[in-house]
């Protein structure tokens, strides 16, 4: 090549190389922006899915969030794994199995819990709450395990299910049980007993709910006792009903009309109670809440409500623990009434008053006698009395009069007889119209009726005892015999007559030189014991001496007596008697 051409080429392969220098520098560039762009659309599911999974999470679908997170991971390329986002996404995916290893925890599913430990662990080895879980979890499924074993394979995840619904059913059991619902808590022991037939707590509880129950019907047993003869004493007290017929004979039936409770007792029933929520709660406590509640709740415009009132015999209620919700005023006082042990009287003119079962001062009934002035006789210190004396509790008044001294005498007179008046008890006596007016309880009426009929010498009530007695009648010949004998001197001790005694042939002996022996027979009525009715064909010839050997008889009785052995007296009665054999 010559020298001209030379220097022709080289600015042509000059700028050659300059401008593929040029072209190598740009597609460089090209390259490194393409390789972004590539490697930025492979990331981009990631952060859709981490973005995602945090807005499940918020929402509180933390499972579907760890599980639509753990899916994108998983699929995605080994260099974006290792990538900033890739190490996010493994702490974001070892917060979430910390979290759901920690409800399954809650949950008492130990197998699941521990298995999200271990996940959690195995994306973010520090994580605290994850190591947490797995020591607790391996803690509860190493207990049993046996050999190499690292768990104990029959803790599963149905067992703990089962032991939930144990421990479940046992605080829903005892909770009712509390609040007197003995029925459903039995229910729920027995729902315990089929999970886990040993359960010796369900047993237990079982056990207490009967001896509940036999408590209740006791105590329900004495009220019903206790009202029973309550109810007698009334009845009995009532000798006096008054008349329903009218002067023609024609009877006539008054109109029927409500209790003077039923308007109070259908008020209760209407009225419907949200929420009950007592713990631990008195009577007083109780009484105040159910005012409110009740004038709260009240079905009528007026909200007046119902007056609840604790009596103040009651010192020894139970407290009460007691949940119920939508339930009628009337439900309430009556499982308040089991719980606490009293008793709900329904009162028309005060409301309800909570009492004790067996009441310490029975109710005073009033009852007027009519009495004659005879009947309170005063004592010397009686007259000089001038002050009266009226219901206990109430104030005394200076009086003069015959009637105020009388009606001390009336009540002093019926202490001396016997008559107790509790308080609120009294007794008062009106001369002018001898009316003796008493308010005390049944028994203290019964012993004041007694006392008057028997002062006033009548009769207002006879009580006659009744007793039924069968009886066969037969006639018995049974012979009843009484035999004296006696004597004077050397005759005290003389042997028994020859005539009286017997010898060993069985007949009769040879007759006695005794004078004066006398002989009666009474035959047997209806049955003939001597052929003629005579005693010389029942006695041998010469038996009996002198006169008296001619016999009588009337019936039923043998009548022997007589003086043998110079002086010595004997008698002998035989009486056949008729009996009657009674049971």
């Amino acid at each position: 090549m010559s020298g001209y051409q030379r220097i022709f080429w080289r600015p042509i392969l000059v700028g050659c190389l300059l401008l593929s220098a040029g072209w190598g520098i740009a597609s460089s560039e090209d390259v490194l922006n393409q390789e972004l762009n590539r490697r930025q659309s492979l990331a981009k599911p990631l952060e859709v899915a981490l973005n995602s999974s945090v807005t499940l999470a918020q929402q509180g679908n933390l499972l579907e969030a760890y599980n639509s997170l753990e899916k994108a991971y998983s699929t995605s390329l080994e260099s974006l794994q290792q990538s900033a986002l890739g190490a996010s996404i493994r702490r974001k995916l070892s917060d979430y199995a910390a979290q759901l290893a920690e409800s399954a925890s809650k949950k008492n599913h130990w197998p699941e819990a521990r298995k999200r430990a271990l996940a959690s662990l195995s994306y973010d080895p520090s994580n605290a709450l994850g190591r947490d879980i797995l020591t607790q979890s391996d803690q509860v499924m190493r207990r049993g395990a046996t050999g190499s074993d690292e768990i104990n394979p029959a803790l599963t995840t149905k067992f703990f299910d089962r032991l939930n619904d144990v421990n479940q059913g046992l605080e829903e059991a005892k909770s009712l049980r509390e609040t007197g619902q003995l029925d459903a808590a039995e229910k729920k022991y027995e729902f315990v007993l089929m999970a886990d037939p040993f359960n010796q707590v369900a047993t237990e509880g079982i056990r207490k709910i009967y001896q509940e129950r036999a408590l209740v019907a006791e105590k329900s047993r004495d009220l019903s006792n206790l009202e029973r003869r309550r109810e007698v004493r009334e009845a009995w007290n009532n000798i006096y009903p008054k008349k329903g017929g009218s002067s023609g004979g024609i009877a006539t039936i008054s109109p029927m009309t409500a209790s003077p409770t039923f308007a109070l007792e259908s008020k209760m029933r209407k009225t419907i109670i949200p929420q009950i929520d007592f713990s631990g709660a008195d009577m007083d406590t109780i009484r105040r809440a159910l005012n409110t509640l009740s004038r709260q709740y009240d079905p009528d415009g007026e909200k007046k409500g119902i007056n609840f009132v604790v009596s103040a015999d009651l010192t020894d209620a139970q407290l009460v623990n007691l949940k119920l919700r939508q339930v009628s005023l009337e439900e309430v006082v009556h499982y308040i009434s089991q719980i606490a042990g009293v008793k709900a009287r329904i009162n028309s003119e005060i409301g309800v008053v909570f009492a004790p079962l067996v009441e310490k001062r029975p109710d005073l009934i009033p009852r007027t006698y009519t009495v004659s002035p005879s009947f309170f006789k005063e004592s010397a210190s009686d007259a000089t009395e001038t002050t009266s004396v009226g219901p206990r509790g109430g104030a005394g008044s200076a009086a003069t009069s015959g009637e105020s001294t009388a009606n001390k005498s009336a009540q002093k007179r019926l202490e001396e007889l016997g008559v107790k008046f509790p308080d609120g008890a009294y007794a008062i006596y009106n001369r002018n119209t001898s009316q003796l007016k008493v308010a005390n309880n049944a028994e203290m009426l019964d012993l004041i009726g007694q006392l008057i009929s028997a002062a006033e010498e009548q009769t207002l009530l006879i009580q006659i005892g009744c007793r039924l007695v069968e009886i066969n009648q037969a006639d018995l010949d049974s012979l009843t015999v009484n035999s004296t004998l006696g004597g004077s001197g050397a005759n005290l001790l003389s042997a028994i007559p020859v005539g009286l005694s017997t010898n060993s042939s069985g007949s009769t002996p040879g007759g006695s030189t005794q004078k004066g022996v006398t002989a009666q027979m009474n035959q047997i009525q209806g049955v003939g014991l001597l052929p003629n009715n005579t005693l010389t064909s029942f006695l041998q010839s010469g038996i009996l001496a002198g006169t008296n050997q001619a016999s009588s008889y009337a019936l039923n009785t043998l009548d022997l007596g007589g003086t043998i052995f110079n002086g010595m007296q004997f008698r002998t009665f035989i009486a056949a008697i008729s009996q009657k054999n009674s049971a």
